[in-house]
């Protein structure tokens, strides 16, 4: 095991304590071990993985603090520890961390200031929320409707990037070239309420880096990364098609297996499979009402359950 490169053992109920002796795999470079009964701290000694690109823990049972060894993993780019029972404060060491892209510590108890430096200054209120105490410093910026509002000249056409049944999504470009994406709901139709309750509400509870990040909801908007759809995108190599086709079925592994009320998409289409700048894809527009339970119907049927079908 000495020289291997990825161990994925998500969901397989494994329990236990991590060893000790885990940088033994000296050139491993992928570990996900999320969704088991793992307790315990995280040994200080994952630090000595100096090839770690991915680290998975969400949803286990680990203690104690996130180890301020962890500014050795310096190939880190995702890092997931949300859903455990971590306290004290999110070590500042961890800014050193210039290759992080993606972090998620919610769901603990942690509690202190959140570190302002790169790479923090990337990563939105989601990656933070249900902590003890945790804190944002008091210069950061957050978006108002007004904001939104003057960025796409008041829901000017030249902005729209499409349209469905309950609104439209509008392009903005935020001061620092972040490209994001903002769904207006109609209120005009009554689903519309429904629809945009159901999704703040599963939202907050769906975390995995192939699926499409939320930043912020505010009024009647969600607000969510935007990246380059793959319908505008060069048809790319075989690799790379390869590649989007993993990061897609590792996103509907999540949906389908990685929850307890599992989620099917029922939407899947090129403008629904958005790739970021290194060409990872991120699925969007879940239907997040659409879960397992209500959609056998449609399973069997091949035809779409009316709302009479599912209110009966």
């Amino acid at each position: 095991l000495e020289y291997i490169l990825q161990i994925n053992l998500f969901s397989n109920s494994l329990s236990g304590s991590l060893p000790s002796n885990i940088q033994n795999l000296k050139v491993l470079i992928g570990l996900d071990l999320s969704i088991n009964r793992l307790y315990g701290d995280i040994p200080i000694t994952i630090s000595g993985l100096k090839d770690l690109t991915t680290l998975f823990l969400a949803g286990n049972r680990s203690q104690g603090s996130i180890p301020k060894s962890f500014e050795s993993l310096a190939s880190l780019e995702f890092l997931d520890l949300s859903s455990n029972n971590l306290s004290g404060k999110i070590p500042k060491s961890l800014e050193a961390l210039s290759n992080l892209k993606e972090l998620n510590v919610s769901y603990n108890r942690l509690e202190g200031e959140i570190p302002t430096n790169v790479p923090f200054g990337n990563f939105s209120s989601q990656s933070f929320i249900s902590n003890y105490a945790l804190c944002a410093h008091q210069d950061s910026k957050r978006t108002s409707y007004l904001d939104i509002l003057q960025a796409t000249d008041e829901f000017n056409e030249w902005h729209l990037l499409g349209t469905e049944s309950l609104g439209s999504v509008y392009k903005w470009i935020f001061l620092d070239e972040t490209n994001v994406a903002i769904k207006v709901f109609n209120l005009q139709l009554e689903r519309a309420f429904r629809s945009f309750d159901s999704k703040c509400e599963v939202h907050k509870n769906v975390r995995h880096r192939n699926l499409i990040k939320i930043l912020t909801t505010i009024a009647i908007l969600i607000l969510k990364p935007w990246y380059l759809s793959s319908c505008v995108m060069p048809n790319g190599d075989f690799p790379e098609r390869l590649n989007i086709m993993i990061d897609m079925a590792l996103a509907f592994e999540y949906l389908h297996h990685g929850r307890s009320t599992p989620m099917v998409h029922c939407d899947l289409k090129p403008s629904n499979n958005l790739l970021d700048e290194d060409m990872v894809a991120h699925v969007s527009d879940f239907n997040i009402s659409k879960l397992l339970g209500v959609l056998l119907p449609e399973t069997f049927t091949r035809k779409k359950p009316t709302i009479e079908m599912i209110i009966g």
